[in-house]
């Protein structure tokens, strides 16, 4: 299985370039190298422009080319049982049997034994089987072709699976834009969601009430800011993307002006309610969609759930931007002024 043409810039020798053997490794080696330095301009040893010596090869008794197939001794009509798949427990016969069955197709055979089909996802016995596949079908090895790997192509180490849930991984922390100076401004933030929110802010002498007392009467007087970023945000964008509103919300959302918002409410299938949020049209296929804090992973699995299993003749897109906005909302009476 070696590529006719190679994207990159280079000369692949030995067995990456399907070559076995010491020898034939060697002489494809050499003839790479003298290759490269003759278009360089390169000389030998003397001086010389032209080939050196080739280079001499010792296998030696300790030299092995691999193998593939059955091992020596396991070929058809023997009685050797010879594993392919240990973790399966698929032996050659097995593959054989598969052939003379008619599993004409790698994809059949591998389905017909399982070859392949365990954790490891034929890294150890794959070749083997094609091998032997194509003993039997009387073809090359790569006429026979490949069979599908599934991920994980690479082993994946246990430290990658539990380290995400380590000391401060266990329970992330996710701040908005202005955390840094609602932080500098004496803010005392609550948990939601994950995220760090400004809950009020004491004045020197206030506890909880009195500052949320003075705060309250200043918006009501005059104005206020809110950080609302930890809102969850979602794109809905497509020719359909209306359509798609219309059939997860109770709201109209077709006739809906661009540049308007509307408050939106989101039922489960028994009937209650699932979420809520304000839904402004940025286009006539463009909504951005918001939700509670809590509930942002939540409605944007069920929007693409209900996407993929119940809708998919809607052209439509989600795309969660939670953390690509911030979002600062101005109240009180002076609002506009500020």
């Amino acid at each position: 299985f070696v590529p006719g043409t190679y994207a990159q810039d280079c000369v692949s020798v030995g067995a990456c370039n399907g070559t076995d053997g010491l020898d034939a490794t060697v002489d494809e080696a050499y003839a790479a190298g003298a290759k490269a330095a003759k278009e360089a301009g390169g000389k030998d040893s003397s001086g010389k422009t032209g080939k050196s010596a080739k280079p001499k090869v010792d296998a030696g008794e300790s030299w092995s080319r691999g193998m593939l197939g059955a091992a020596p001794g396991a070929g058809p009509g023997t009685t050797v049982k010879a594993f392919v798949d240990f973790q399966n427990d698929v032996t050659a016969k097995d593959i054989r049997q598969a052939v003379h069955e008619g599993m004409h197709s790698i994809e059949h055979v591998k389905r017909f034994t399982t070859n392949g089909m365990a954790t490891d996802q034929g890294k150890t016995s794959n070749m083997h089987g094609l091998a032997i596949a194509a003993e039997e079908l009387g073809k090359p090895i790569p006429q026979v072709g490949l069979t599908t790997f599934r991920a994980p192509y690479t082993p994946v180490t246990f430290g990658s699976i539990v380290g995400h849930a380590r000391g401060a991984l266990f329970d992330p922390t996710r701040r908005t834009a202005t955390h840094g100076w609602a932080a500098r401004q004496g803010a005392v933030f609550e948990d939601v969601g994950h995220w760090k929110r400004a809950w009020y802010f004491p004045k020197a002498g206030e506890d909880m009430h009195a500052a949320v007392n003075r705060e309250c009467v200043t918006v009501r007087k005059v104005g206020g800011l809110f950080d609302a970023s930890t809102l969850g945000k979602i794109e809905v964008v497509g020719p359909d993307a209306a359509k798609f509103m219309e059939l997860l919300y109770t709201n109209p959302w077709e006739k809906l002006e661009t540049g308007r918002c509307r408050y939106g409410i989101m039922l489960r299938e028994d009937g209650f309610i699932y979420d809520d949020g304000v839904v402004g049209r940025l286009a006539p296929d463009r909504f951005h969609v918001t939700t509670t804090t809590g509930g942002a992973p939540r409605v944007m699995n069920h929007m693409e759930d209900y996407l993929q299993t119940e809708f998919p003749h809607l052209n439509v897109w989600l795309t969660s931007i939670t953390e690509q906005w911030a979002v600062i909302a101005v109240q009180g009476p002076k609002s506009r002024d500020i």
